[in-house]
Order: C-alpha cells, then sequence, then structure tokens
C-alpha cells in the first residue's frame, strides 16, 4: 500500500510571516521522498503560486486552486474550468452589489478594477503571495479555475441549487 502526504502551504510547509521553508520541514520532505511515499502540496493557491514551494522541497506533485487542478510530475492530470457564462453571470453579479470580483486560473490571478481594492491587496501581502494583475474591464478570453467575491454577499441572488459561496478568511 502506497502512502500519500497532503501538505497545505501558509501556516504547514510556509510559517505564517514567513517566505522560505524551514530547514526541519525541508529535512521531513526528504525523507518523506527517500521513504518512496508520494507527497503532495495542496492548496487554495494557483499551480504558479504553489511551484516555487514544491521546488524548493522537492515536490512535484501538487492539488491547487483548491481541488480545481492536480498536477503530477509537472503534468496536468485534472483540470475543472469554470465555465464562461458562469463567469460572465458572477462578473454582472459582483458588479451590480458594489463587489469586488477576482478570478484564477493555473498561472495567473485578475482582479477587476475597484475601489475596494486595498482589501485585497492586505490579504495577498499576508499569505504572501504577488499582487493579481488588474483589469479595466474583462473579455473573457481566458480560463478561470476559481473566483473570489469580496463584499455583502449575503442578500446576492443566485442559484443556491447550483452555486455555494464560501466564506474564507
Amino acid at each position: 500500500m502506497n502512502k500519500v502526504f497532503f501538505f497545505d502551504i501558509d501556516g504547514t510547509l510556509l510559517p505564517n510571516g514567513y517566505d522560505r521553508q524551514l530547514d526541519s520541514t525541508i529535512h521531513a520532505i526528504e525523507q518523506l521522498n527517500k521513504k518512496g511515499y508520494k507527497v503532495f502540496i495542496a492548496t487554495g493557491k494557483n499551480l504558479k503560486d504553489a511551484m516555487w514551494v514544491g521546488k524548493i522541497l522537492g515536490i512535484n506533485n501538487f492539488v491547487t486552486t483548491n481541488g480545481q487542478t492536480i498536477s503530477m510530475n509537472d503534468e496536468i492530470i485534472f483540470e475543472k474550468l469554470i465555465n464562461k457564462e458562469d463567469v460572465q453571470m458572477w462578473t454582472n453579479l459582483a458588479k451590480k452589489n458594489d463587489c469586488l470580483i477576482g478570478y484564477q486560473n493555473n498561472h495567473e490571478r485578475y482582479i477587476l478594477e475597484s475601489d475596494k481594492l486595498g482589501e485585497l491587496q492586505r490579504f495577498f501581502d499576508l499569505v504572501k503571495i504577488a499582487h493579481p494583475r488588474v483589469e479595466k474591464n474583462v473579455d473573457f478570453d481566458f480560463d478561470v479555475n476559481q473566483m473570489i467575491i469580496v463584499g455583502e454577499y449575503e442578500d446576492l441572488e443566485y442559484n443556491r441549487d447550483i452555486f455555494k459561496i464560501v466564506n474564507w478568511t
């Protein structure tokens, strides 16, 4: 029976407030790899933002964007995208309700320009992720694995049988 280990980045592989791994973490991952175990990074970050941690630790298996992408040995073996009609629907809903909205795929993050950017930028500073690209308009010509809405969402009208909003932080 093969054993598999999954590790989050923030507060696990990367101590909160640090931008590098501890030597003890590097040693522990080396030991798991030597024993032939499969080691994964499992995170809400996208693949690009997780890979630098994996490279330092010798981990090339990832479950990223909260399970929307699975990559093993530098090959994407599973990817779930949000269809473009739903991305458009959520964008319109966010704009209508004065919410900030952002989009993420395996390699990029975008935020639709808003006066609420400061709130989200403080969060990205906290979790040590480069700020997403700010766009005035979105043409929906890119893949989206995950979206973020910042604002009051309790009163948003959407199909609750199909979609679920998860309160984050």
